[in-house]
């Protein structure tokens, strides 16, 4: 999951003062598992690959369950001599069980995408052995072979709104017919009171995993104008207007859901 927007790396540690929550505009606090940011700040690089895999697992729900679901889907996609992509693949932990799934698959292309080379490197640290290409690009300038398969988990979410429909444009017209793409997004609540009861069940979550409720803020803080989640219902209209011919909802919690898209 896996951003592809890197930002300037912290250049002080959190203070007491940012630990309660009190922190000015620009001051580095603690978001949980030794990773720090500052106000619209957030980043994936400097030393969050370090700790991201235990940070990401407490901070989005069913994410375990989310992977499993990608690795069955994958099921009905990948084949021989064809391509699969993952899209903001961080340290690589998606892609590396999608290809173990599929290691009897022959001559099956992998790769994963980052736009933060501290990511790609812990990447190719932790699952280089299976074969994986771990590059560093940003995904509208990357060149696709033609795909069978795009893994996008938590990731187009942190795309300019600008650009996201060239970039789901894109992807749809480097699969191949029948190819799919597995999109999971953190979206907005549909309405007000949706938006409302989402958020605050979602921080009853954070806290349930032990963040501290200081980190919890710090964290909202640092996405600003860095994640950009839309409705669901802006995202199924997005992957149908860019020629998906049959898009669905595969798993849903809160305000994290799960998509099929297959041309």
């Amino acid at each position: 999951m896996e951003a592809q927007v890197e930002n300037a790396k912290p250049e002080k540690r959190a203070t007491a003062t940012s630990r309660r929550g009190e922190a000015d505009a620009g001051q580095i606090a603690s978001v949980g598992n030794n990773i720090t940011a500052a106000n619209a700040g957030w980043t994936f690089g400097g030393q969050t690959p370090n700790h991201f895999a235990d940070h990401v697992r407490r901070s989005i729900p069913m994410y375990a369950e989310g992977h499993k679901l990608a690795c069955e889907l994958s099921d009905y996609f990948v084949q021989d001599g064809t391509a699969c992509y993952e899209l903001g693949s961080s340290v690589g932990e998606l892609i590396a069980k999608v290809a173990t799934r599929h290691a009897a698959h022959q001559n099956v292309r992998w790769v994963g995408i980052d736009s933060v080379e501290a990511m790609t490197l812990k990447a190719r640290e932790e699952h280089g052995h299976l074969g994986i290409e771990f590059v560093t690009s940003d995904i509208l300038r990357f060149a696709f072979e033609r795909a069978n398969l795009f893994l996008s988990y938590y990731t187009i979410q942190f795309t300019p709104l600008a650009v996201r429909a060239q970039l789901i444009r894109k992807l749809y017209d480097s699969l191949l017919p029948g190819g799919g793409l597995i999109m999971f997004e953190k979206v907005r609540g549909s309405d007000p009171v949706a938006q409302d009861l989402l958020s605050s069940l979602y921080v009853d979550f954070k806290m349930e995993q032990g963040f501290h409720p200081a980190e919890i803020i710090a964290k909202s803080k640092s996405l600003k104008g860095i994640l950009n989640p839309q409705t669901s219902e802006e995202n199924v209209r997005a992957l149908r207007e860019a020629g998906f011919s049959s898009v669905f909802t595969v798993m849903r919690y809160l305000s994290f859901v799960g998509y099929l898209a297959i041309k």
